[in-house]
């Protein structure tokens, strides 16, 4: 029995020192062997072994290693200082073999026979096996090639047996071989992390796993099994970040399809299967299509899951390369013949055809992008605007894949989200000049109506005439006003035809409303408690947003309340309606939350809060914003006042003013209205300057709460102005520790969320994994801090 080891040292290349063929270090990789049973004080059956694989050896270091005694394979992972990685495999046995043969070789060679070959050698091909083979336990002050244990001419010492020679002199054990076995490579990965500390192959399905470490988070990756030496970088299939942990094993189950992973006190487990490790279509996208699990994505409505090609026959449409569009809504446009339907990856369809309440839609491929389809119905066709809407094509060559359109939400073009069309928003000039000809065409619809109806002739040309009794002035006057009110009765403005083509479902009459106290505001609205009477018969406390600005505001406004349809989780408010006032004023009705927003109740020195608490907030919100991304959409205003607490202490994150889908070319947000209030203490520095919002703006900005949260509720960078935090970012500052926020919690978590390269950020699914991780490790080892009453702090210098 034996015992192996794998590392690596830089030390002197002896066979050449021997020879006199030059002095120099090299970085070597060794398994190193020792018996079980030695009995030595010096551990004199140690043998080691160089080994190499991939490119560069001179500068790679061993980081991690397994053995899987079933497949007789040892894998060894090595890096450089350039921040690339080979996987290896070597043969056990064939190591082995080589180690008993070295033995063996020794015991047939003296002391003069490595005098005469070896160090008279002129050249490094002039060097046998031999002279490669050297004894660190020798009677001399350098090493010397091997030669036979105690120099017994009538015994051979078996390695495992070296106790038995008692004499001090010629124990020529330790054996070092610096010729190097060659492995297999079967695997690289570059830039990804900064240190590999575990590797467990997949043989199987042919992949392996890889966990390191990456920024301030524990990374880990399934990749490719390279079966041919290739200098490109393994195809990476999966991946998830996780809490840092000084040591990261993992392991499979018996029959390889569980993997395990123990990070700090807790055991994870996923299932070696598609459903297991893949979540979603864009999960797939992002390497996974290539897993030799071969998976598939089933789109269809009574399944739409990830599952194993094996099991296609259960799936009507499988999706094996490419995810597909998805759409969001249609518009019509206001000369009604004209439709748009906006969505994500909608090139990804050939052959796309539009049927708008199952009429066909021709459309306009020259101005059709992956974000938008512009068709025209034939010639003085009228549909409804809430009509259905279907988008069909070929999709991997499946004729007639078909998806489905929510009912329109706009019918006018001044509600279509021009952020979502062109890269150059109109300026305020435009919009004042846009509403001025709105205006102006409604007085002159109003006074030419009124002309007609008060001008109106009788066959003979001549007016008709008002009866002249004692009430006549004023039967008059009230045929004057009550033609006006017909008049009026008789024109729609465009905002009211924005009700009239909300989704039915959606539409709550005012009268089923009884508004009570102001609760708060908003960007746009005044925000009061409000009782609902449903159509159901139940009745419920809601939450009203009432528009306050301009009639320039409703689109905007409007689209608010709109975008909060679109998302469906427990930690993102959800649209109950939207309701217009006589006067034609919108109303949004969302759930009451009880607690009101978190900025505020955090302020609040009667609430007792724990760091749990805190904590588990957080894990909410980020909840909350994973789901928002993975619906294509960024928040733009993310923070603790936007955050809201329901009688339970749930979060829901609100405020959708600024919510918006991310183009997918740019995969960013430049909103059109450039004017409204920017949040700049939440902002990153890259939107400072751009006023384009991504993924990692809403990143940077959870960073800022969780800043909010661990100071409960002060306000960030004490005030500064936006020129002042962009300088100070700049300089590569940020915003201190808290006083009783947990280090592990602002160094590993806040401050990724600060990283200067948006790319370097984590993304919400990080985030989620991270902050649960942390959970878990303070609950084995900080219980009594997490249970604690976190204390307000109460100064805090924000900029260093």
């Amino acid at each position: 029995m034996y015992i192996y080891f794998i590392g690596s040292a830089i030390q002197p290349y002896e066979p050449f020192i021997n020879a006199n063929l030059g002095n120099e270090n090299r970085t070597i990789t060794k398994i190193t062997r020792i018996c079980s049973s030695d009995l030595t004080s010096q551990l004199e059956s140690r043998m080691d072994l160089a080994i190499e694989c991939g490119f560069g050896d001179d500068s790679k270091r061993v980081e991690a290693s397994f053995y899987d005694p079933v497949h007789d394979q040892v894998i060894i992972v090595s890096g450089s200082s350039y921040r690339n990685w080979t996987i290896c495999s070597y043969s056990m046995s064939e190591i082995e073999e080589r180690f008993d043969r070295d033995w063996n070789m020794c015991q047939q060679a003296t002391f003069h026979d490595g005098a005469l070959n070896c160090e008279a050698a002129t050249n490094a091909a002039d060097l046998d096996d031999h002279c490669h083979i050297f004894t660190r336990k020798t009677d001399a002050f350098r090493m010397q090639t091997c030669s036979r244990f105690g120099q017994d001419a009538k015994r051979v010492y078996e390695n495992c047996n070296l106790h038995q020679f008692a004499e001090n002199s010629y124990r020529y054990g330790w054996l070092e071989d610096f010729r190097a076995v060659t492995g297999n490579v079967i695997g690289s990965v570059a830039a990804n992390f900064e240190k590999i500390v575990s590797v467990l192959p997949d043989f199987e399905n042919e992949a392996i796993f890889l966990g390191g470490y990456s920024g301030l988070s524990m990374l880990l990756l399934r990749v490719a099994w390279q079966t041919e030496r290739l200098s490109s970088a393994s195809h990476v299939f999966w991946k998830r970040r996780t809490f840092p942990t000084s040591r990261f094993p993992m392991c499979l189950n018996g029959n390889g399809k569980t993997l395990f992973i123990l990070n700090s006190t807790k055991i994870t487990t996923n299932r070696i299967s598609c459903s297991g490790l893949y979540s979603t279509c864009d999960d797939l996208a992002n390497g996974g299509w290539q897993d030799p699990l071969s998976c598939i994505w089933c789109p269809d409505e009574q399944r739409r899951a990830v599952t194993s090609s094996y099991d296609k026959f259960g799936c009507l449409h499988p999706i094996t390369k490419a995810c597909p569009p998805v759409v969001d809504h249609a518009n019509r446009n206001e000369n009604h013949s004209e439709w748009e339907v906006f969505g994500s990856n909608l090139d990804r369809m050939e052959d796309v055809e539009v049927y708008v309440c199952e009429q066909k839609c021709r459309v306009n491929r020259a101005l059709s992008s992956s974000t938008k389809l512009l068709c025209v119905l034939a010639d003085g066709t009228v549909q409804d605007a809430a009509c259905n809407v279907r988008v069909v094509g070929r999709l991997e060559g499946y004729d007639g894949f078909t998806l489905e359109v929510k009912k329109t939400t706009h019918s006018v073009a001044l509600m279509t989200d021009l952020s979502q069309h062109t890269k150059s928003p109109r300026t305020w000039k435009e919009v004042v000049a846009i509403l001025a000809v709105v205006l102006i065409l409604a007085v002159l619809g109003v006074i030419i109506c009124l002309a007609r109806k008060k001008m109106r002739k009788t066959k003979d040309g001549v007016s008709v005439a008002v009866s002249s009794s004692n009430f006549g002035e004023d039967a008059a006057i009230r045929h004057y006003f009550n033609k006006y009110d017909q008049c009026l009765a008789d024109f729609v403005s465009p905002y009211e035809q924005m009700f009239r083509d909300i989704d039915e479902r959606l539409k709550i009459d005012i009268s089923s409303l009884h508004i009570e106290e102001e609760i708060g505001r908003g960007h746009f609205g005044i925000v009061s408690r409000a009782t609902y009477n449903a159509p159901d018969g139940t009745t419920k406390k809601v939450a009203c947003k009432i528009l306050k600005q301009s009639i320039a505001s409703v689109s905007d406004f409007i689209t608010e309340g709109l975008t909060m349809d679109r998302f469906n989780h427990p930690n993102l408010m959800q649209l109950i309606g939207i309701a217009f006032t006589d006067g034609k004023i919108p109303i949004i009705v969302t759930d009451y939350m009880e607690n009101g927003d978190l900025r505020t109740y955090l302020r609040d020195d009667s609430k007792v809060i724990t760091l749990r608490s805190l904590l588990r907030f957080a894990c909410q919100i980020a909840e909350g914003m994973k789901h928002l991304h993975m619906c294509r959409s960024v928040h733009c205003d993310l923070a603790a006042r936007n955050c809201m607490l329901d009688a339970n202490l749930c979060i829901k994150i609100g405020d959708f003013g600024l919510c918006r889908r991310v183009s997918d070319e740019s995969e960013a947000y430049e909103p059109s209205n450039k004017h409204r209030d920017v949040p700049f203490p939440w902002m990153a520095p890259e939107t400072m300057i751009s006023e384009t919002f991504t993924f990692q703006n809403d990143v940077w900005a959870y960073g800022v709460v969780l800043w909010e949260l661990t100071t409960r509720g002060l306000t960030p960078y004490a005030g500064k102005k936006g020129i002042e935090i962009m300088e100070f970012l700049r300089s590569n500052k940020r915003l201190q520790m808290p006083e009783y926020c947990p280090a592990q919690l602002y160094y590993q978590i806040m401050l990724p969320c600060w990283h200067a390269d948006p790319q370097s950020r984590p993304s919400f699914a990080d985030l989620v994994v991270l902050l649960n991780d942390l959970v878990d490790s303070m609950e084995s080892n900080q219980s009594q801090q997490l249970c604690s009453n976190y204390e307000k702090v109460r100064s805090f210098p924000a900029l260093l």
